[in-house]
């Protein structure tokens, strides 16, 4: 840190980064399921930008909710090793539909990526064409990063188009060129 303050050269030291995760307290006027929602449809895309940008693949999605009362739910799903957003946000949409659909009042949603695989351990599916994606996922990582992050968006996530902005959290500082 001292060096990084006055402008010295340093060497990069390796991650340990073992999730990308966000979360964020929802607004009085935002606690209702559908914003609440439209949210975490936006902080998952947003996780699976910086996913492919550190060139990770994820096995894992987490969602979390608490509710004003102080009464708290969790899930998650394991997935085949990923950076496709769309995977994340049809994982989402399962995950969201499993809540408890009582009338409590959303306080906070949070998600998070885990179990990462690094590009170099990564096995390619059978099945499914990665290269297509791949470049469509960079056209668009590339877009939002000059354009801003409203550029390119999945429409799931309009809603919340202002949501998941760049903020410094206790184990990762934003690059400004992704997490606008």
């Amino acid at each position: 840190m001292y060096k990084r303050i006055r402008g010295e050269p340093q060497s990069e030291v390796e991650s340990d980064t073992h999730s990308i995760s966000h979360s964020s307290v929802l607004g009085p006027e935002h606690r209702n399921p559908d914003h609440a929602y439209a949210v975490l449809n936006r902080l998952t895309q947003k996780a699976a930008m910086r996913l492919r940008k550190g060139a990770w693949y994820a096995a894992r999605i987490s969602v979390d909710l608490k509710y004003l009362d102080g009464a708290h739910w969790a899930t998650e799903m394991r997935l085949v090793d990923t950076q496709d957003t769309k995977t994340f946000l049809h994982a989402l949409d399962k995950l969201w539909a499993k809540r408890p659909k009582t009338r409590r009042t959303l306080l906070r949603v949070g998600m998070a990526l885990s179990d990462f695989v690094d590009e170099a351990h990564h096995t390619g599916s059978l099945f499914a064409s990665e290269d297509r994606s791949k470049s469509l996922y960079s056209t668009v990582d590339k877009l939002n990063a000059r354009f801003g992050k409203q550029a390119v968006y999945f429409a799931s996530a309009h809603k919340a188009r202002d949501r998941g902005g760049m903020h410094i959290a206790f184990n990762h500082i934003p690059d400004p060129k992704t997490d606008k």
